[in-house]
Parts: C-alpha cells; structure tokens; sequence
C-alpha cells in the first residue's frame, strides 16, 4: 500500500458533521472572510445579534402558528419599514426643496448575488459530502462493519426517543441556538474543550475496546 492510499481517510458518516473538532481542524484554518463564519463567531456583534434575533423571532413565530401568516406578517411589516421611510424621505424633501439621499443607496448597492466562482465551491462541498453519506448509509445499512451498525442502531434509537420528545422546528430552534453560540465558546476555550474531549474520546474507545474483546464476533480480525 503506498503512502498516499494510506493518506486517504475512509468516508465515515461522522465526516459530514462539518464540527472542527471532530475533523480535527484548527481554528486558524477557518476562512474567517466568509459571512457565514463572521457571522456566526460574532465577528460584527451588531450584525450577529440582529441576525440571531430574526432567526429566532422567525422560528419561535411558526412554532406558534402557520408558515403563511408568518410570511406574511413579515412580508407586511418590511413594507411598512420601507414605505414609512420613503414617505419621510418625500415630506424631507418637498419642505426643505433639497434632494434627499436614498436611504436605502448602500443596501441598494449592495452585492448580494452568488458569483459562479462560489457557486462551484458549495456544490463541490456539497457533493463530496451527498456521496459520503450515500457511501456511508449502504455500508451501514448492509452491515458491511457489525460495530458501526450497532452505532447507528443506537443513534437510531436514540434519535427516535428525542423525536418523541421534541418536534423538528423545535430542534432547529435548538439548533440555531447553538450554531450561534457553542463556536464562540470553542474559539475563547479551545484548549480546555479539545483536552476534555479526547479524554472522553481515550475513555469511549476503551469501553468500545473492552466490548469488542468480551462480545463474540466483534473482535477485530488478526490477518
């Protein structure tokens, strides 16, 4: 086997968790030029607060009723924004007898389109991880791995118990919650995380280890 076959890390389901923990990617290797990113480890604090706030104002909002009535409450109340502050802009200006500046001119100029370029990287990314999972999902499903079943018959049963408990929007609140937060912890206590967790990871793989060597026909195969 040559030296870049063993290189090449074999597609496992737990890399499509885009976590730089479990990929074991260094802060200092994110693009922090992504909006996303700046956005999400409170680069600009203002802009990161009135996005969180939005998100979730918009997911607790259809927690409580229909997506449509949300939609267009929105939709209603941006308007209104908007047109109140053009109206203010024309009384402004006919009174004084000066043009006003649009108020909207930097959103207006504002880039907000997907160059290809971009385009070509997130569908690479996405399609890198689309196969991994498919890849992933036969071997799991066909139990080509006994111990890797077993985990995902866990994580299955597991994933059900939590469903029964909380419902899908309820888990993307949650979700949001902690894709704004749980980053920015990371990145001001990384060293005392990533000590804790490969402690747990030494710990688990032990366990799995003992398991292995008591349970029969899950002991690795000596070639």
């Amino acid at each position: 086997m040559t030296k870049d076959e063993d290189a090449v890390e074999p597609c496992k389901l737990h890399t499509v968790l885009p976590t730089s923990i479990e990929r074991g990617i260094s802060l200092s290797g994110i693009d922090t030029r992504e909006p996303v990113t700046d956005l999400l480890y409170w680069r600009d604090v203002k802009a990161s607060a009135v996005t969180f706030s939005l998100l979730m104002l918009i997911l607790l909002t259809l927690n409580q009723t229909s997506a449509l009535l949300v939609y267009s409450y929105i939709s209603l109340s941006l308007l209104t924004v908007t047109v109140a502050v053009k109206m203010y802009r024309f009384v402004m200006q006919t009174v004084n007898g000066t043009q006003q500046p649009n108020p909207f001119q930097d959103l207006m100029e504002l880039d907000i389109t997907i160059s290809e370029e971009r385009a070509q990287k997130y569908l690479s990314i996405f399609l890198s991880h689309f196969n991994c999972t498919v890849v992933s999902a036969r071997d799991l499903f066909l139990v080509k791995n006994v111990t890797e079943t077993l985990k995902f018959a866990l994580f299955s049963w597991v994933m059900g118990y939590v469903g029964s408990v909380f419902n899908s929007l309820t888990l993307v609140i949650i979700g949001v919650a902690l894709a704004f937060t749980a980053p920015a912890i990371y990145e001001k206590n990384q060293a005392q995380i990533d000590q804790y967790w490969g402690m747990g990871k030494q710990r688990i793989s032990l366990f799995v280890e003992n398991v292995r060597a008591t349970v029969p026909g899950l002991k690795p195969k000596v070639e």
